[in-house]
């Protein structure tokens, strides 16, 4: 079966096809358990790598995209961190204070 579906339809149709079962999948099991959220929940089927991530503020509760720590030091700016996934940027402040004192 897969085979025959690979023949007929063009790469990005046969990964949207599998991205849309798996959105299918991720649905019926919020549904069956009764909740409204789920890890890793996919809410785009061109970009299922893209998940929402929580803000907390009024205007915008919800934000899209990668999340990115970064850090200036004299003239240089450092990328830190650059996450598809939410993470709490407060909790890496120790670990990227060490570091960047290593750098001076």
């Amino acid at each position: 079966m897969s085979f025959l579906l690979t023949t007929l339809l063009a790469v990005r149709q046969y990964r949207n096809l599998l991205v849309c079962a798996e959105v299918y999948r991720q649905r019926r099991e919020m549904y069956d358990s009764a909740t409204r959220s789920i890890s890793g929940r996919i809410v785009s089927i061109s970009q299922p790598h893209v998940h929402p991530i929580a803000r907390g503020k009024t205007a915008t509760p919800v934000a899209f995209g990668a999340k990115i720590s970064v850090s200036k030091i004299d003239r240089f700016v450092y990328l830190d961190r650059l996450s598809w996934e939410p993470y709490h940027g407060s909790r890496e402040f120790c670990s990227t204070e060490h570091t960047h004192r290593l750098r001076r």
